[in-house]
């Protein structure tokens, strides 16, 4: 073997224990932290659909809109902190997480698009900040409307490890969770809710 293809060998070596080692410093370090070490660190999932009646624009009549109900899991072995709001802002009444709607990627044309927000709430810039803590859940409703599908809903959160003014003033790194809305859209209970009745 000539020298040049041993240093090849050896490189190729090199780089794949690391990549290795990499890969199972990584396993442990998410094993130590993670709850259920099956499940993301923190993530949405699916739980029911509700129709409810809400105050037309105009306020002078009412209609029925659906809700998907969501929950936000924290598997982690520590506390996150996320934006909520009161049940007075939501249709359902109940306390929700403030979330966004944004549209995904388009590479169909001649130049990719970018995501754009869909639609955020609430409309209002405000924070209700509320802990959730170690293995905790907490639901929340979306309206089914604001959602197509090509697009997600996304929840912001952060540690709480991490100094709040630091979370204020992007001194820490965004973390974001989110939902695809086709994988919600493409569930029976959830198409059929809005399917006219013969």
């Amino acid at each position: 073997m000539t020298i040049k293809k041993l240093f090849s060998f050896a490189l190729f070596v090199s780089l794949c224990g690391g990549a290795f080692a990499w890969k199972v410093e990584g396993q442990a370090v998410a094993g130590n932290i993670k709850i259920d070490p099956k499940q993301p660190t923190v993530y949405i999932s699916f739980d029911h659909v509700e129709k409810v009646e809400v105050p037309t624009v105009d306020r002078k009549g009412k209609e029925s809109v659906s809700l998907i109900w969501l929950t936000l899991h924290n598997n982690i072995k520590a506390d996150i902190r996320l934006c909520t709001h009161e049940g007075r802002f939501t249709p359902s009444r109940k306390p929700g997480i403030d979330y966004r709607v944004e549209s995904l990627w388009d590479f169909s044309g001649p130049e990719p698009i970018p995501p754009t927000i869909l639609y955020t709430f609430p409309a209002k810039d405000t924070c209700g900040r509320t802990t959730i803590r170690s293995g905790e859940t907490f639901p929340f409703s979306v309206r089914k409307d604001v959602l197509t599908e090509r697009s997600r809903i996304i929840v912001h959160f952060h540690y709480a490890w991490e100094d709040y003014w630091d979370v204020v003033y992007d001194k820490e790194p965004e973390h974001i969770v989110y939902i695809g809305s086709q994988s919600l859209l493409g569930l029976k209970v959830v198409w059929e809710m809005d399917r006219p009745r013969s």
